[in-house]
This record gives structure tokens, sequence and C-alpha cells, in this order.
């Protein structure tokens, strides 16, 4: 077969290749290349059994995990599943497009206009099943069947895969509701199955972040996977355990949601807040996972590049969007997040605020900031919020005000459930602000997308809007999915 080949010539290359960038590079191709196949294709996906020898080495079994994160970094902020901070925030009260701008994928996603016919930017569907979950199902079964890796290198691989397929679904049933729970590289079988329900999905989730838990370290590693590192940007037991607590949030589990955002929490030689100045800079204590940039042109992030607006204004391109007067008009008086993550140009006396959560744009500047993916701050409203569900409304309360004391406001002395989770949801908006779609998952999962988001677009916004159009493509593809679009569309 084709991928033998490819196989084949990558031995050679790599018995020739003594320097271990190099090596890591060459490799890195050559999954990208696999991990090219449609999750969903009728036709075979170019794999081979050959590929077994990946995992009989830890380095190459260690370089197919690298290239998934390879990947969510080069796709940035603008493409893929990382763009859900961009598009998701243009979906709820965040973000505004420029009037001049006629990209169409900014246009359907902020005009809540979308159609099944979408592709390229914004499909999560096609690019977290056919990019991703193909591939760490793939990695699942290759390290499942090896016998040949270092123990603790197999663990932390299969534990970060179980992690990555969990992040990954986790998008896919918040953005889609009911979907095909794919769990194997089997085309045949995946490219007819059906969707499943949510609550199912939702097992599976659980079920892979507590098995990752159980493989993950403690700490955080190296390239190697048997040393500690300062460095935050490989996934440990914290980040399943950050992800599970918002799964329990999600899913009005209060009690669990509140024991795993504690562990996090209670784990104060690992994490703690830091001043809001440092909060997205390198290795900060209260960042849970990073992500860090393997791009020659953008050193820091594409945050950075993407929403810092220069003097002249947002433009058609490629200062394409600004923030909500919604999101603006939220920050408290005092309130030094709003002084230090936003700023404001003025052009034909109009003013545009933007985020500046993310500072350095020069693409030659030594890096000093990695896109968050995980934070402290998410834990401690977790919490908050599962406390109040409880009734332990001044556990809740202690959690909010450490979030608003570092933002110079003064702590709340509230007596009312209603008014303490009424206010959790503020904290979330004003501290998790265009990152990883937070606004617009909350409106949808507490049921208030209808009554906020209707005044603000007006026609444009139906209540199916709340959830994104199966790609047609993928229609055609599956004929169990025929008949089963989301509603609207």
């Amino acid at each position: 077969m084709q991928s033998f080949k490819y196989l084949s010539t990558l031995q050679i290359i790599l018995r020739e290749t003594t320097r271990p960038l190099a090596y890591f590079a060459i490799f890195c191709s050559f999954i990208l290349l696999l991990s090219c196949n449609k999750l969903v294709d009728v036709d075979a996906p170019i794999t081979s059994t050959n590929a077994t020898l990946v995992y009989n080495n830890d380095a190459t079994a260690i370089a197919t995990l690298n290239s998934i994160y390879t990947k969510l970094s080069q796709q940035g902020i603008g493409s893929g599943i990382t763009s859900i901070s961009l598009f998701s925030g243009l979906s709820a009260d965040e973000l505004k497009v420029f009037d001049d701008v006629t990209d169409p994928n900014f246009l359907s996603f902020y005009q809540n206009s979308l159609t099944a016919n979408i592709s390229g930017n914004g499909d999560f569907w096609t690019n977290i099943y056919s990019s991703y979950i193909f591939q760490t199902n793939a990695i699942i079964e290759g390290l499942t069947s090896s016998r040949e890796l270092t123990p603790t290198v197999k663990n932390q691989l299969m534990g970060e895969a179980l992690f990555l397929r969990a992040f990954f679904y986790f998008y896919l049933v918040n953005l889609y509701g009911d979907v095909p729970l794919v769990l194997s590289t089997d085309y045949k079988v995946n490219s007819q199955l059906s969707r499943s329900k949510k609550t199912d999905v939702y097992n599976q989730i659980t079920n892979d972040l507590k098995d990752a838990q159980s493989l993950l370290s403690d700490t955080y590693l190296d390239g190697t996977l048997l040393n500690k590192s300062e460095e935050r940007i490989s996934p440990n037991k914290w980040v399943a355990t950050a992800l599970l607590a918002r799964v329990y949030l999600y899913n009005s589990d209060w009690n669990n949601a509140e024991i795993e955002s504690s562990k996090i929490i209670e784990n104060i030689s690992l994490y703690d807040t830091v001043p809001l100045e440092e909060v997205f800079l390198i290795n900060n204590k209260e960042c849970i996972w990073q992500l860090q940039s393997v791009s020659s042109f953008v050193t820091n992030t594409s945050e950075a590049m993407l929403f810092m607006l220069p003097e002249t204004g947002p433009n058609a391109d490629p200062y394409k969007v600004y923030l909500s007067n919604n999101i603006v008009n939220s920050f408290e008086q005092g309130d030094k997040r709003f002084k230090l993550w936003t700023d404001s140009v003025v052009t034909n006396n109009v003013t545009y605020y933007f985020p500046t959560k993310y500072k350095i744009k020069d693409p030659e500047t030594t890096p000093s900031e990695r896109s968050v993916i995980f934070r402290l701050s998410e834990q401690y409203l977790i919490r908050s919020e599962s406390r109040a569900s409880l009734g332990n409304l001044s556990g809740s309360l202690s959690d909010i005000n450490i979030i608003r004391n570092r933002a110079g406001l003064p702590s709340l002395s509230l007596s009312s459930k209603n008014e303490i989770l009424e206010s959790i949801l503020h904290e979330r908006q004003v501290e998790l602000f265009t990152e990883w779609g937070h606004r617009w998952l909350d409106l949808k999962r507490l049921n208030l997308a209808n009554h906020v988001l209707a005044p603000i677009k007006g026609n444009n916004w139906q209540t199916t809007d709340q959830l994104y159009p199966i790609p047609m493509n993928e229609i055609i593809k599956n004929t169990q999915l025929q008949g089963h679009q989301n509603p609207g569309y």
C-alpha cells in the first residue's frame, strides 16, 4: 500500500538522521500526512498495519502526540478547532464584524446565518473528526497493541490521547448536540455511524477523562516524558481534571464539579492566581495548559495578531473584528480587567474596543506569551457555581471574591442564591471573554441564549441557531446522518 512506501522511506530517513529536531520534524510531517484522511470517508483511509512500528519506539510514539499539538498551534485562531474563540465569539455577544468585511465565514457566524454548506474555516465537525479524533483513535489503538514502549511513557501517551479525545468531543457535543461516537479507526463502521445521544457522548468523555487521570503524570514533563519540566505545554493529570470539572458543571453534577475543581485549587504548589498582567505569560502559575507556538512567523500568539487593532482601526482584512458594546459595557467601574485586557482606537470619530489579553504582535519578538486553554480562574468559577447550586453560599462567595478582588473590585456579600449565580455568570463573562467559546457555551447551557441574543441579533436570531449545522458533505458521505440534520438547517 502507498502508506507502506511512506513508512519505509521514513524509516530510512530516520536511521540516517541523528539530530533530534530534524528527527521530530520529519516524523511529524509523516504523521500529519496520515492524519489528513477523512474519518467518515467511504473510501479506505491511507493507513497500514506496518504503522504499528511507530509504537515500538518511545521517540516515534511521542511524535504522534506531538503532531496533534503542532497542528493545533499551526491552525492558530483563524482555522480549525482553535478558531472556536473567534467564531463562537461572533455567534454570541462578544465580537462584531467590521462593516466592510465580506468574508462569508465571519458574516455567517456573526449574523447567525450559517448553512449546511459551510466549509473551511468554521467547519468544526469535519475538522475535529478528520484531523483529530481519527488520529487520537489511531494512537490509542497503536498504544494498546504496543509491547515495546517504556511503561511510564506508554501510560503518559495513552493518558494524553484519552484526554485529547475527550477534549475534542466536548466541543463537538456542545457545538452540534448529538454526534456520532467514533472510537475506532474502522472506516467501514465509522462511515455509517448514527448520532449518539448527548448523554452517551458525555459518558464517554467522562470515562476517558477518568482513565486519563489515572495514567497522566502529576507534574509537567519534558519531551522525553521521563523528566519534570517547567513548561506547561504537555497535558498532565490536572489538565484532565480541569476538563472533568467543567464537564460535571455542564451536566449539573455540582458535587463532582466541586470535588474536581477543588483538587486543582488546593494544589497550591503547582497552581495559584497571578496578577492580571501575568495571566497569559509563558509558564505562569495560573496556567493549567498552554499551547506552544511552533510557527516561524507567529512567535507568540495568533490571538494578538488577529485581535489587536492598529491605530487605523478595523478593516476588511485582516483586522475584521472588534469587541461588541455588550461586553464593553459589562465591566464594572474600576474593573482592572477592562484596563489591562482591552484597549481602543478612534477612527472617523468611532471608538473601537479590542481584546489585549495577548499583547505581543511583532513576529520576531522573543516568545513571552502562549495561548491559554485552561487556567485556574475558571476552576474558581466552576467551584463557586457548584457551591452556590449546592446551597453553600458563603463558600461560593469566597471563590468568586478571589476573582473579583484580583480585578480590583470589592467583595460581594449577597444572601440570595439566584443573585450569586447571576454574579458568577457576570464574572465568567468579563473574566473569560474571547477564550475558547466560554460565553457562547454558557448562554446555551444556562438556557439564556434566546433571552440575551434575541434583542442583540434581532431578526437574524432563531432559537435553532444554538446548534451549528452538520456540513452537507458529511451528510452525503454517511447515510445514517441523512434526515438527521440539526433543526433550522
